[in-house]
């Protein structure tokens, strides 16, 4: 796979909970935010498909969007609720 770089502008706050997220992962920054980007990648194309309808079919942007807000919703949720699985402690069975 080809890599392409790319410089982007961050402020000295985002910066530095880049740099403690680096620390605590094991992984560069550039790793985890081209990582993020590529995970990302499916909610980009759909706001950029949005902000192209902004112009001609404002309605039709927001329903997009809406859409967009709603799986990320979605995502998270079930990202939660296998966090939460994993950290429940395992039955276990009583000697009978």
């Amino acid at each position: 796979m080809v890599t392409k770089r790319i410089p982007v502008g961050i402020d000295d706050e985002t910066l530095a909970v880049l740099r403690e997220l680096s620390s605590v992962s094991n992984m560069s920054i550039s790793a985890f935010v081209g990582d993020l980007l590529r995970q990302s990648r499916p909610q980009l194309l759909a706001m950029t498909e949005a902000f192209r309808l902004a112009k001609t079919n404002p309605a039709r942007a927001m329903h997009l969007f809406g859409n967009i807000v709603d799986d990320t919703s979605t995502q998270i949720s079930k990202m939660s609720n296998e966090i939460k699985d994993k950290r429940k402690p395992k039955a276990t069975k009583k000697a009978g």
